[in-house]
């Protein structure tokens, strides 16, 4: 079943511009993506992956974060034309060699490299951009395609693998897009361009990539919250959210509600004991079998919570995506 999902960076706190005399100029490229059953299935009777994955690029270079006026202490929120995407994640589709399908979590991502605005004119800021887009889509689709399903096999934790492999696809984005940008910055401009933009280029504050499963979204019950802080060029932050409709959220409720009643009966039981401590040894004596009374009606509620918990686990195992890669697991 295709998952809705949310993905949102909403803003961008300034705790020092470091931008000398006058404000800093912030603006921000945002990349989203997803690999999954949408566009991704697997080749007929080979352990290979074919199809692209899904973009999503956010517009605009210098301003685009619709302020040119940054100082210390200020917050900007992104305008959702940058920092917002909503999609759907479905499984991709395997087959083992008996013809059993496996559904494999479908990933969503994000990339977000916020600059600071200096000397490199508006159309090389905008040629850098677009730069940055193409590699980024460039070494997502080579990932896919360089995937053997082979070397899954008869690995322990292939998701673990799995990790390992999307964890080198992020570093070398975050590693060479700077080379990338700069090279098409400095062939959109002409030589006198270069020149002033080379006193003063602009300056890259830093740089995230996000990827999350189905799977995670489903442990993380739905919403996961993004922040991310680089101390460089200053001292920047920026949040967001990756969120779903939580199809367990009544149960959910209900275990929230249950912990309520026993933490007032908790505070009730701190209350009294506190009294114990002024009372005298005929007071103390009715405290403690009110204390004991209370005490019993809390076995009952935790039992009661216990069972409220099984049901709500129960709920996210019945939405969770754990596919069983081990063995036979292609046509190969």
């Amino acid at each position: 079943m295709p998952l809705p999902v949310s993905v949102k960076l909403s803003s961008i706190h300034c705790r020092d511009e470091a931008d000398g005399i006058g404000d800093a100029e912030p603006y921000l490229w945002t990349i989203f993506f997803k690999i999954d059953g949408e566009t991704i299935h697997q080749a007929p009777a080979l352990p290979l992956l074919v199809g692209d994955a899904v973009f999503h690029f956010g517009p605009g270079s210098h301003g685009n974060l619709g302020t040119r006026s940054v100082d210390a202490g200020e917050t900007v929120q992104i305008p959702a034309a940058i920092g917002e995407w909503q999609t759907e994640l479905q499984p991709i589709i395997l087959t083992t060699r008996d013809s059993t399908t496996i559904p494999f979590p479908g990933i969503v991502g994000a990339v977000a490299v916020l600059m600071e605005e200096d000397n490199v004119s508006d159309s090389g800021a905008e040629e850098g951009h677009q730069a940055l887009n193409n590699f980024v889509r460039d070494e997502i689709n080579e990932f896919i395609h360089t995937i053997n399903l082979s070397d899954f096999m008869g690995v322990d934790n292939p998701q673990d693998k799995l990790n390992e492999l999307i964890e080198a696809l992020k570093t070398k984005i975050q590693d060479g897009s700077a080379a990338v940008v700069s090279k098409a910055i400095q062939d959109a401009q002409w030589f006198g361009s270069n020149l002033w933009s080379g006193i003063n280029k602009d300056d890259k504050i830093g740089s995230v990539v996000y990827t999350f499963s189905q799977q995670d979204i489903v442990q993380r019950r739905y919403t996961i919250n993004l922040n991310r802080r680089w101390q460089n060029e200053g001292d920047w932050e920026m949040f967001g959210v990756i969120s779903a409709p939580d199809p367990c959220l009544g149960a959910r409720a209900a275990v929230n509600q249950q912990k309520a009643r026993i933490e007032q009966i908790e505070q009730q039981i701190r209350a009294v004991r506190a009294e114990m401590l002024h009372a005298s040894a005929a007071m103390r004596a009715q405290l403690q079998a009110e204390i004991a009374e209370l005490e019993a009606q809390l076995v009952p509620l935790r039992a009661e919570l216990q069972r409220l918990r099984t049901v709500l686990d129960r709920c996210y195992l019945r939405h969770s995506i754990v596919p069983d890669l081990g063995g036979v697991l292609v046509n190969a």
